[in-house]
C-alpha cells in the first residue's frame, strides 16, 4: 500500500513540472522597448520655429571677377603727338650739344613719338661716347621738353708698355686698336692685349703674358698701361 502511494505521489511531482513548463514555453513574447529611444527623424519642427533661408547649407558660390583695370599709360605714351618745344643736353664735357642732336630722330617743333625715343637712346649708346644716356620728359601747356643728360667715356690720354724687350714700342702702338685721344672702350683694351699675344706668338714667345692697368687722369681722361711678361722663346723640334 506503501509502495502504490509513493508511487502516486511521484507521478503527480512529474505532473505539475511538466505542466508549468508548458506554460513558459507557451506564454506570448512581448518586443523590448529601449530605455531611451531615438527621436524619429522626420519629427516636425516646433511651431513659430525660425525656417533655414533657402540656400543656407549650399556652398557658398564663386563671387564674379572683377573686371580688369586698364593699365595707366606712361609719361612718354601720355604725351605722345604732343609738340616738342626744347630739347636740352646735359653732361657733356668733349662734345658739344649739336653733336648730341645729330643722333636723334626727335627734333623741336615736331610731334613727340615714344618709338624715335627709345630709337634716339639706342643710336646714341651705338655711338660709343657715352657710358650712360638719361631722359627726362616734361609736360608744359600741353608741350614736351626732353632733357637727355649724358655720361662720356674717357678719354685715352696715352698708351704704356712694361716689360717689352723684344718688340719695340712704337712697333705695339702702331698695332694695336687703342689709341691716344681717342675714346676708351674696355672691349679696345681685349682686342689689344689679344693683338699684343699674336705679334709675340709670331715671334716664338707663345707663352707671352699681357694684361692691363687703367690709371684715371683730370678732366675724364685715362692712361693704358700694359704689361707684358714675355718668358722664354719657344723652339719647336722637328
Amino acid at each position: 500500500m506503501l509502495d502504490v502511494f509513493a508511487t502516486f505521489t511521484r507521478s503527480a511531482r512529474w505532473l505539475v513540472r511538466a505542466l508549468a513548463l508548458l506554460a513558459l514555453v507557451t506564454r506570448p513574447a512581448f518586443a523590448q522597448t529601449p530605455a531611451n529611444p531615438a527621436p524619429p527623424t522626420n519629427e516636425a519642427a516646433p511651431a513659430g520655429a525660425p525656417k533655414p533661408a533657402p540656400g543656407a547649407n549650399a556652398p557658398a558660390e564663386a563671387t564674379a571677377a572683377e573686371p580688369a583695370q586698364p593699365i595707366p599709360p606712361s609719361e612718354a605714351e601720355a604725351a605722345a603727338g604732343l609738340t616738342i618745344e626744347r630739347i636740352i643736353v646735359a653732361g657733356t664735357r668733349r662734345l658739344t650739344q649739336e653733336d648730341v642732336l645729330t643722333y636723334l630722330r626727335e627734333h623741336a617743333g615736331e610731334p613727340f613719338s615714344p618709338e624715335k625715343l627709345t630709337q634716339d637712346v639706342k643710336e646714341l649708346y651705338n655711338s660709343g661716347f657715352f657710358e650712360d644716356v638719361e631722359v627726362d620728359l616734361s609736360r608744359h601747356e600741353e608741350k614736351v621738353i626732353l632733357r637727355f643728360l649724358v655720361r662720356e667715356r674717357a678719354t685715352v690720354q696715352g698708351v704704356l708698355f712694361v716689360g717689352n724687350h723684344e718688340i719695340d714700342s712704337d712697333d705695339l702702338t702702331e698695332e694695336i686698336e687703342l689709341k691716344p685721344n681717342t675714346v676708351f672702350s674696355p672691349a679696345a683694351v681685349l682686342r689689344s692685349i689679344q693683338k699684343i699675344r699674336d705679334m709675340y706668338a709670331e715671334k716664338g714667345y707663345f707663352l707671352a703674358d699681357v694684361t692691363s692697368e687703367l690709371i684715371p687722369r683730370k678732366e675724364n681722361e685715362v692712361t693704358i698701361q700694359f704689361k707684358i711678361v714675355e718668358h722664354g722663346q719657344v723652339t719647336v723640334r722637328r
